[in-house]
């Protein structure tokens, strides 16, 4: 069995996909344009069957469907159930569950860490992503606040991920609607062991949107890392609209390092003292 691309997209699946295992035998997922045409067609061969992949929009996202028996099988082999949202919602259980499915993962995603990193991977490209923003507190200094959310309501799976987090030494905390990585340790490892799809863009909030997650977390780790080494940003900014741009501005050119270090020594941040790279 190809173990990495199964579990690629068991991964896809839960995270945003289901699968019916009934008369229709259809595998779904649901992602934005850009990843799915990536994963169409890295999912297009998997195990020996030739998978063929059916997609139309669905709003400002992108669906796409494969029919077949074989797959359905396939998947079913791994898990017991793909719905990972509560009975009682649609589709209502018609045997009258209540609460979250539990969801056991195969046993091999724990036991190698390569398949670790790439499940966490694929589904952290689904459900998760950069969260950066500048905020004020009341009548103090402008702030800003970093971390990355990976995003699961389902008990069973959250804890699971946790798991698998934990297994490739990344430390993170658990909250109702999924998990947080908030320390710059923990941003550096999850940026070198798991990182999001190349295709994948932030979608949410304003000061972001549109831009690859991967560039967003290289920022968030030169910002931590221009505080860690007693140097600031906020407090070169009066307003939170002018921090906010100059972030954006920092994010198009931070895979160009001589031009990112020439933005922050504008404001008199020197990135040559950083003690470790940061991108």
């Amino acid at each position: 069995m190809d173990a990495v691309t199964v579990y690629r997209m068991l991964a896809v699946i839960l995270a945003d996909g289901s699968v019916d295992f009934g008369q229709r035998y259809t595998t779904t997922f649901t992602e934005q344009p850009e990843v799915v045409e990536r994963l169409v067609k890295e999912f297009s061969s998997i195990d020996g069957r030739k998978i063929d992949w059916k997609t139309d929009r669905l709003h400002n996202s992108l669906r796409a469907r494969a029919y077949g028996k074989d797959l359905t099988d396939l998947v079913g082999g791994l898990v017991k159930t793909t719905r990972t949202r509560k009975f009682e919602t649609y589709p209502r259980s018609q045997s009258g569950d209540v609460g979250y499915p539990k969801i056991s993962l195969p046993r091999q995603i724990f036991t190698d860490n390569k398949i670790a990193s790439e499940f966490l991977r694929y589904y952290s490209t689904c459900d998760g992503g950069p969260e950066f923003r500048v905020y004020r507190r009341a009548n103090g200094p402008i702030q800003i606040s970093s971390g990355i959310k990976i995003g699961c309501l389902n008990p069973s799976l959250r804890k699971q991920l946790r798991t698998l987090f934990n297994h490739i030494a990344i430390q993170v905390s658990e909250r109702n609607d999924g998990l947080e990585i908030l320390s710059l340790k923990g941003m550096e490892k999850f940026r070198d062991r798991v990182g999001f799809l190349d295709e994948s863009k932030v979608r949410r909030g304003k000061m972001f949107r549109g831009s690859p997650k991967n560039d967003v977390v290289a920022l968030m780790i030169v910002c931590r890392r221009i505080s860690k080494e007693k140097q600031w940003i906020n407090r070169n900014f009066s307003q939170t609209e002018t921090l906010a741009s100059f972030l954006q501005e920092c994010s198009r050119s931070i895979r160009d390092a001589r031009r990112l270090r020439g933005i922050f020594l504008r404001i008199g941040v020197d990135l040559s003292k950083l003690r470790a790279h940061w991108a």
